[in-house]
């Protein structure tokens, strides 16, 4: 999270969490229902509230695209998130790190990472996938063609939104 980010309100957080994720698995999101188990009950009702301010305003305009269900889960039943928001590690200071640290703890093995590419053959699934996708094909034409297209970039010959 950016730093002005940290100042939101929880809920406000939790829903930028769940923009940022619809965002990024938009391409599998659109078109249909899906839910959002989340553990803060007050997002259950976020789409039936009158009255907010600009930001959340933007991100109903954006949720308008999606058909998402939001369902609350009881905080002791949700451990996994938990675990993952209360670690130490993922704390508001831990942005504050030093380049340093990082390479120290990388070469005592304290950090595991990894990057996985598209394998080809999904690469090659997706785009006869968008072959068929109506929607795809024009916004594909739109940036063949040279036009801005805000949002879409082209990754490994395939439209791809940016987060």
């Amino acid at each position: 999270m950016k730093p002005a980010e940290l100042n939101y309100p929880v809920r406000e957080q939790e829903l930028l969490a769940i923009m940022h994720a619809l965002r990024v698995w938009s391409v599998y999101l659109l078109d249909r229902p899906f839910t959002v188990e989340t553990d803060h009950k007050s997002i259950e009702t976020i789409l039936t509230q009158k009255t907010t301010n600009r930001r959340v305003a933007r991100w109903f305009n954006e949720l308008a695209e999606f058909q998402p269900q939001f369902k609350w889960i009881p905080g002791e039943s949700n451990q996994v998130s938990d675990a993952m928001s209360r670690n130490p590690l993922f704390e508001h200071n831990a942005a504050q790190v030093r380049l340093s640290e990082l390479i120290e703890a990388a070469r005592n093995r304290e950090i595991v990472t990894s990057i996985q590419t598209p394998s080809a053959t999904v690469t090659h699934s997706a785009k006869q996938q968008y072959s068929t996708d109506r929607r795809v094909q024009e916004l594909w034409q739109s940036i063949s063609s040279g036009k801005e297209v805000p949002r879409y970039s082209v990754k490994n010959g395939l439209p791809n939104e940016r987060c």
